[in-house]
Parts: C-alpha cells; sequence; structure tokens
C-alpha cells in the first residue's frame, strides 16, 4: 500500500534531526494465546539524514531488517520490510503514481543449515 506523506519541519544539522521509528504490528491471537488483536512485533529506527532526497523518480526499495521487541519470545520474528523512502525540501501536495516497470529477476536461495542430509556417494555431498 502507500503510506501517506508526512510533513515535518526538521534542523538542517544532522545531529539535530529525529529518528524515524518504523513499527511492525502483526495479530498475535494464534500465536499467543493471551495476547488479543494487534501488538508490535518490532521496529527499525531510521536516521533521517541516511534517507535519500526525493529526485522526482522513486528508486528500488530498500530491505529493512526489523529489530525484536524485547517482551516477547524469541520465537516471535520481525522479519525485514521491503520499501522506498525519501525526503524533499519542497512540499509535494500530490504525488503521481508511481512508474513501474516489470522486470524479471533470478532468486536464489542459499541454505544455512539442514538436518538429516544423506550424500549421494562417498565423496560427494548433495
Amino acid at each position: 500500500g502507500r503510506i501517506s506523506t508526512w510533513t515535518q519541519m526538521i534542523p538542517t544539522e544532522p545531529e539535530n534531526q529525529y529518528d524515524m521509528i518504523i513499527s511492525v504490528w502483526a495479530d498475535m491471537g494464534s500465536i499467543l494465546p493471551m495476547s488479543k488483536g494487534f501488538q508490535r512485533i518490532g521496529f527499525k529506527r531510521v536516521k533521517v539524514s541516511e534517507i535519500k532526497d526525493w529526485e522526482g523518480e522513486s528508486g528500488a526499495p530498500t530491505w529493512l531488517t526489523c529489530r525484536p521487541m524485547a517482551h516477547l519470545p524469541t520465537s516471535v520474528q520481525p522479519g525485514a520490510i521491503l520499501l522506498s523512502m525519501f525526503k524533499s525540501t519542497k512540499m509535494i501536495k500530490d504525488r503521481g503514481a508511481a512508474n513501474v516497470k516489470p522486470l524479471s529477476f533470478e532468486l536464489r536461495a542459499y541454505c544455512i543449515m539442514a538436518r538429516n542430509l544423506n550424500p549421494m556417494k562417498a565423496d560427494h555431498l548433495p
């Protein structure tokens, strides 16, 4: 979905600028029987000085790895968020729809840990 534009006046010195907190919420009723409704399961703190300037065209989105909440069990992992964030010194009232270009990608997955793998040959792993 599209997040509404956030309008805020911030200082120009990076050390005086706000940090943005991006939160991840999930319905925890099926995981934790005691919880009801949505609960915050993770967050990512982003410095405004690290956000790219808007140049009129949205670039490729980036993955932000979220930190888990300390009060939840370690089995609840917030994961990562794929998003594009930009800042602008000019007030942009209405943004047009993004010009999306369909591209083909190759998806690769690397297995870090596996169990009960049997070698095909004595000197060769599967």
